[in-house]
């Protein structure tokens, strides 16, 4: 099969069992096989979604970083103890703790920004 680029109107994708876009490329290759016209109204929807889920994904990390700061701040002021979690979540965070003492140590990383 030889690829090729689609003309600048259109693009290739790939789509599942169902018939929905799964991904979309620029370029022709085993799985992106179909071209359609970049403005359809199905292209538009799965780049609104992937959009939607990246900035979601992204403030799920963020509010995570708020729920160890918090949990940090009512262990440090005696208001919870960390035994009173349990055992999994007590790994997860002591884990974690350990990771960000070692990477701001060997990757020159404060709390908020790679130095």
């Amino acid at each position: 099969m030889t690829m090729k680029e689609p003309d600048a109107q259109s693009i290739y994708v790939h789509r599942a069992d169902t018939g929905e876009i799964v991904s979309v490329s620029l370029q022709q290759d085993t799985q992106h096989r179909e071209t359609i016209p970049r403005d359809a109204e199905e292209v538009q929807e799965f780049v609104q979604q992937i959009t939607s889920t990246s900035v979601l994904a992204r403030t799920d990390l963020e509010m995570a970083r708020v729920l160890e700061d918090l949990i940090a701040i009512l262990i440090q002021k005696d208001v919870l103890c960390i035994t009173d979690l349990p055992e999994a979540a007590q790994a997860k965070l002591l884990q974690r703790r350990r990771m960000r003492r070692s990477l701001s140590g060997n990757m020159l990383i404060d709390d908020e920004h790679l130095i």
